[in-house]
């Protein structure tokens, strides 16, 4: 019998053969897969979005304030890939949209609301749109404009194309036919207001993102290391962002143009200096009519007025450098949370690749001796069969060998995986980090910016009469 069994295996195909055989198969079959081509230039796998050149943007030497977003986006898991492996359905896709309502529930993952105006104030930055381009100060009565918004969409997609062929479409590969898509489909209104007024213009903004699939190739899959079901591709995310971005530099160099008279640094100095005193603007008009027509009944005010802008400017020096201070080191906080999330990522996808290796490894091992016990069973029936032996005996001999030797087969122990191990999902397991939509600083040195603005106008108002804070 052992003789019969070695003259078979060296008969057929051997074992070694159709396990290297099997992990291709395997992998087509089971794995939905995806290779970023490098004609469409380089793959971000983590948000880094340094800005980028806009040609048409405006050059000025506003002071522009950029707020996170308000999240309006409805939750939603819409269709399904697995309907292109039903048998001549062509294609099918998946898109996935999740809102994040609050930056605290969602620990170190990306918090889309806020790259949103992360994105736009490095865009604004990086072309100089403005002079000074701050995030989420703690006021704004110290810039020229304030932009706000609300993110309404950030679908991310996948899509699978088996063209009518159910499994057996994935070898279509070889004749270059792409496997698919991903994308994303990216809609936000921006809006911009003077200082502490409601917005005077604003605009929703579309942008997209897709790029085909010619590959199986698993190691450059973004944010699903399993490759499961679908996409959340944060190259696809930045790509929307830069389309959306180019569009409002438009628009807001069109409202620049037409603000232009009231975008000044004296009305920017004026607003400022009557936020802090409300009675300033009194003192100024009558300051003026003194200067202008000399009465002597608008002398004090004008004294006054002299007084107080010499106070008023002196603290705003201090508060100014303050709130460059404070944007310095809370930009350098958001580099340094989009690089720990990029290093917990990194961590977290080697470690889930070396289980997905010995997942397979382990498959593969399984299916090896199965493979054993299945060639030498058909190959002792054909032996059979070549000898005279009856149909039904050799099918129940069959039946008996098959048995025997499934019965010797050592259980594999197979790792058990999830069928989604997502990025997101490994971000919520770092760090615990604040989200981009709150301020990254409780307290810089010893105070901050509220805190130094009432100290300051606790001695404001003690210098000064009551009388002058109408």
């Amino acid at each position: 019998m052992r003789a019969i069994e070695h003259s078979l295996k060296s008969s057929f195909i051997s074992c070694s053969g159709i396990r290297r055989f099997s992990l291709p198969l395997a992998k087509v079959l089971t794995f939905l897969v995806f290779f970023f081509g490098t004609a469409c230039g380089p793959i971000t796998n983590h948000f880094g979005y340094p800005g980028h050149e806009i040609e048409s943007a405006p050059r000025t030497p506003l002071r522009i304030a950029v707020f996170s977003f308000e999240d309006r986006r409805v939750s939603k898991d819409e269709g399904s890939i697995d309907w292109a492996y039903v048998p001549l359905v062509p294609t099918a896709s998946r898109t996935i949209q999740k809102a994040q309502p609050s930056p605290d529930s969602i620990g170190a993952e990306y918090y889309y609301p806020g790259l949103v105006a992360y994105a736009l104030a490095q865009d604004l930055r990086k072309n100089n749109v403005g002079a000074v381009v701050h995030l989420n100060p703690e006021f704004t009565d110290q810039y020229d404009l304030v932009i706000t918004g609300t993110l309404d969409e950030l679908g991310l997609s996948a899509r699978l194309n088996t063209y009518g062929l159910s499994f057996l479409g994935r070898f279509l590969v070889v004749a270059l036919l792409p496997m698919g898509s991903i994308g994303a489909d990216y809609a936000a209104t921006y809006s911009i207001s003077a200082p502490g007024e409601e917005p005077f213009h604003s605009v929703q903004l579309r942008g997209d993102w897709s790029m085909p699939i010619w590959s199986t190739d698993s190691e450059n899959f973004l944010d699903n290391v399993h490759n499961s079901q679908y996409v959340q591709n944060v190259h696809a995310v930045t790509k929307c962002l830069e389309e959306a971005n180019e569009k409002f530099v438009e628009e807001l160099d069109r409202v620049i143009k037409t603000q232009k008279d009231s975008l000044t640094p004296e009305v920017r100095e004026l607003v400022y200096f009557t936020s802090l005193d409300p009675a300033y603007l009194e003192i100024y008009d009558r300051a003026g009519s003194y200067e202008s027509e000399g009465r002597a009944m608008d002398r004090a005010y004008y004294q006054q007025w002299q007084e107080r802008t010499s106070w008023l400017k002196k603290y705003q020096t201090k508060e100014w450098q303050r709130l460059e201070k404070e944007d310095s080191f809370k930009h350098k906080a958001i580099i340094e949370r989009l690089n720990l999330l990029a290093s917990t990522r990194n961590q977290k996808i080697l470690v889930l690749a070396a289980e997905q290796r010995a997942q397979r490894a382990a498959e593969e091992a399984s299916f090896g001796q199965l493979a054993d016990v299945l060639q030498v069973s058909a190959g002792m029936a054909m032996y059979r069969h070549e000898h005279g032996v009856d149909s039904s005996s050799n099918i129940r001999t069959l039946a008996a060998d098959l048995g025997e030797g499934l019965s010797r087969v050592e259980p594999v122990d197979v790792p058990k995986m999830p069928t989604q191990t997502l990025l997101a999902d490994v971000d919520r397991e770092g760090a615990q980090i604040q989200g981009f939509g709150k301020s990254v600083i409780a307290s810089l040195d010893g105070r901050t910016v509220k805190e130094l603005r009432e100290k300051f106008i606790r001695l404001y108002r003690s210098r000064f009469p009551d009388k002058y804070q109408r």
